[in-house]
């Protein structure tokens, strides 16, 4: 074989190694890598690639755990029955969500739900990828068909983004929809709020009510919030700052390592966010086929019954 076919073999390899890294590297694997680095005295072949990947690996923003979607039949999270959505005085959806799935242009109907928070009636709000474009909907009386709102990006796959929308309550006004990627603001339009009162018994992360492979996400998602208020500009930076790989509460500033300054701690950590939390979800919470609900104690819960979802065949 020549040197030129083992050079390129090797760089292919090593390229897979830090691809599976980003997603997961135990103890026992790294130990492995860095034995091979350097044996008898002697630098091993192809080390400096070696070091360059585990470099990569290190840089890479990579949550710890996270919920994983297969994107088959039934594959879901289904949250409880909320007995009324915070709708009077507004809300944040707020995760970070990474896509596998590649757009299939022989598949029409392919619409990968993100989040659904819906009625028996079918009014509420949902989030769908058509392609690489996320689609925001809310549905509501005043109108025949679900108003819907495509972001003016593309969501590339395999890469990690930080989702938050935001809905503001105007009782004279039209209300407000705003969404945020990347603590960016990509999207600010005028939006009619569904005004039902029923109890939003169809609440799904990751599908539709029917679960068809057409509507099932495929990918990623870490710590899942929903808070009680629109978040302004400031706290969605403060947030993305935080990184994929938070997962508490906002109670104290000492849960991250993250750099910040004094007004940006304060926004995260004075305890206004911690009071909004009306739910959260994450993967380091799960016993067996629940996904433990983990807002503080303290704050009310919405739910008519036990607040802990349930994983189906995810």
């Amino acid at each position: 074989m020549s040197c030129c076919l083992v050079r390129v073999i090797t760089g292919q390899l090593v390229k897979v190694l830090e691809m599976l890294g980003t997603y997961n590297v135990a103890v026992k694997e790294l130990k492995s890598i860095l034995s091979y680095l350097y044996t008898n005295q002697l630098w091993a072949p192809h080390c400096v690639l070696l070091v360059e990947a585990l470099n990569n690996i290190l840089l890479s923003v990579q949550p710890d755990v996270f919920f994983n979607f297969s994107g088959a039949q039934g594959a879901a999270l289904t949250l409880p029955p909320i007995s009324k959505w915070p709708t009077q005085s507004g809300f944040t959806f707020f995760t970070w969500l990474r896509l596998e799935n590649p757009f299939d242009s022989q598949r029409d109907y392919y619409k990968p739900v993100v989040y659904w928070f819906r009625t028996g009636k079918g009014y509420g709000f949902s989030a769908h990828f058509i392609g690489n474009t996320l689609v925001l909907e809310t549905a509501g009386r005043s109108h025949k068909k679900p108003q819907t709102h495509p972001l003016p990006i593309s969501f590339l796959h395999n890469q990690w983004y930080m989702l938050a929308v935001s809905y503001n309550y105007r009782r004279l006004r039209s209300s407000e929809l705003e969404c945020y990627v990347d603590g960016q603001q990509v999207l600010s339009t005028e939006v009619s709020m569904p005004s039902s009162d029923d109890i939003y018994d169809k609440c799904f992360l990751g599908s539709s009510p029917s679960a068809t492979p057409d509507t099932t996400f495929q990918g990623q998602m870490t710590a899942v919030y929903l808070f009680r208020e629109r978040l302004n500009r400031e706290t969605m930076a403060a947030l993305h700052l935080l990184g994929p790989g938070y997962k508490n509460q906002f109670k104290f500033d000492a849960e991250t390592n993250v750099p910040l300054t004094d007004h940006q701690r304060k926004l995260l950590f004075d305890g206004r966010l911690s009071e909004a939390v009306v739910f959260s979800y994450n993967a380091k919470a799960v016993d067996g086929q629940l996904a433990m609900e983990s807002s503080p104690l303290e704050n009310s819960s919405p739910f008519v019954h036990s607040p802990h979802a349930t994983i189906l065949e995810v």
